[in-house]
């Protein structure tokens, strides 16, 4: 179980590690997607047992499927698109654009995201909007729901394993810890897991 006092840690060195001014390369961000992936492969039988626990009974292929399909798809999408998405927009500009006037909409990370999974698909609401927000630049934290504690404590182990915590965590804990998690002071903090738009929802776009 994560203290208050480590989980605040993991906060503040995402955010020392968080730069405006020289956002997560591509290199960086496809390499966390390959991490988050090889995450999830190398032990999805490890997965579907702690879920199984967790709920008690549940059948193994409704369990990759509507946990762990879910996140492998969205790195799958992320990494083919993500190149073109990190370039600059260009606008429209009509008639000013006759003058030789160029302008472009660049679309620059927020800074450190928190997420709160809910108990009924905790790994793909945790990871699907994750993958979303490591690949526009953010920083991430993750709280699993405490119902989940076999899942939650799996997927922190092997997240430290994996990924490098500064740029994505997980948390563990009961009631108390959701609180205090949800109390930290994020750039975005995304409850149910869904998204629309990596873009849209984990960008600020600058002129």
């Amino acid at each position: 179980m994560t203290t208050n006092v480590e989980m605040t840690k993991i906060f503040e060195d995402q955010r020392q590690q968080y730069n405006r001014a020289q956002p997560m390369s591509l290199a960086t961000r496809l390499a966390t997607l390959d991490q988050l992936e090889r995450l999830l492969r190398e032990n999805l039988n490890a997965f579907v047992e702690a879920l199984q626990a967790d709920f008690g009974q549940r059948d193994p292929l409704q369990i990759i499927g509507a946990d762990l399909t879910g996140p492998l798809t969205t790195i799958a999408y992320t990494r083919k698109h993500l190149r073109k998405w990190m370039k600059p927009d260009k606008k429209r500009l009509g008639l000013m654009g006759l003058s030789g006037s160029r302008e472009y909409v660049y679309n620059e990370p927020l800074g450190v995201v928190g997420i709160m999974s809910p108990f009924n698909a905790p790994i793909d609401l945790a990871l699907d909007p994750a993958i979303e927000a490591i690949a526009a630049g953010n920083r991430v934290m993750v709280k699993i729901f405490e119902y989940t504690p076999k899942a939650a404590a799996l997927l922190q182990r092997l997240a430290k394993k994996y990924v490098s915590e500064t740029t994505f965590a997980v948390i563990t804990g009961a009631v108390d810890a959701s609180a205090n998690f949800s109390a930290l002071n994020w750039d975005k903090f995304v409850f149910t897991g869904g998204v629309r738009n990596w873009e849209k929802d984990f960008s600020c776009r600058r002129a």
